[in-house]
């Protein structure tokens, strides 16, 4: 092997700087003495291996004093950086028995399965993102063909209703056939009322509502014939009203009570109504 591993961090291991104070040799020299007896180790068989380490030679190379090698050496067995002539923990850290065929073929099995993953995950979008399309579309074509489905009655204005669904659809609140069937059985209770359906329509669309209201301030004829008939005395009741004047006229009040007319004493009082007749 024609190279040596250095891990992160090895510039700044406080332990090379303790060094560096205690021999009083610049923490450059120390880095570059270590450097130097790790690549003389990764030459040496079996690696890790500092048997022969010359330290004039290295010293020459390096630029420095044969003394300051030496000095480096004996602070790095100090703390056990070199153990019985060679690197502690060699194999621990720089072991590497994997050939250049095997590196590639390791690389192209993670290659492989990283590909399938990356397809499978674009084929599951790929379906979902359909799935979600055709839905999105079914539900936009039930929206806008919302009167096909369901039967408008002919007492509401198709330009009304049409308008007020594309009003609903501009405020991004589309009627669903649920929300049409009671929109449709409100207007038909307002209807009933004496409110115009298109009248009713027309307040929601101008003011942008999703839903319909009943119109405030309007005149209810329906309403108030319906007030006005409940409101009127019976046929009974108008002929016990008609007796009672007839008999006050005629001088036969004392004869006629309320308790009997309370408690539909009629016969007591077919004489009175007969004449009345």
């Amino acid at each position: 092997m024609h190279f040596f591993k250095i891990h992160h961090g090895f510039c700044n291991n406080p332990k090379f700087n303790l060094i560096s104070h205690n021999t009083k040799q610049p923490k450059a020299i120390v880095l570059a003495v270590i450097t130097s007896l790790l690549e003389y180790a990764s030459m040496q068989k079996p690696r890790g291996s500092i048997d022969g380490f010359n330290a004039e030679a290295y010293a020459y190379d390096l630029g420095i004093n044969e003394d300051s090698v030496v000095t480096i050496c004996n602070a790095l067995r100090n703390i056990e950086f070199i153990s019985d002539s060679s690197i502690r923990n060699w194999e621990e850290y720089q072991t590497y028995d994997r050939t250049g065929a095997e590196r590639q073929r390791k690389f192209r099995q993670n290659k492989k399965l990283v590909s399938s993953a990356v397809t499978d995950v674009t084929e599951r979008n790929a379906l979902r993102n359909t799935e979600e399309k055709r839905r999105d579309k079914k539900r936009k074509e039930e929206k806008d063909n919302i009167g096909d489905f369901y039967a408008i009655p002919d007492w509401i204005p198709s330009s009304a209703w049409n308008e007020f669904k594309e009003m609903r659809v501009k405020i991004k609140k589309p009627m669903t056939l649920r929300a049409a069937h009671l929109i449709l059985d409100k207007l038909d209770r307002f209807r009933t009322l004496g409110h115009d359906p298109t009248t009713v329509l027309n307040q929601s669309i101008i003011n942008n509502w999703q839903d319909i209201y009943e119109p405030k301030g309007q005149s209810n004829a329906a309403h108030k014939k319906l007030n006005s008939e409940y409101n009127q005395p019976s046929k009974t009741e108008r002929l016990y009203a008609a007796a009672r004047r007839a008999a006050e006229a005629g001088g036969f009040a004392s004869g006629f009570n309320s308790e009997s007319q309370t408690n539909g004493d009629v016969g007591s009082m077919l004489p009175i109504i007969e004449d009345v007749r």
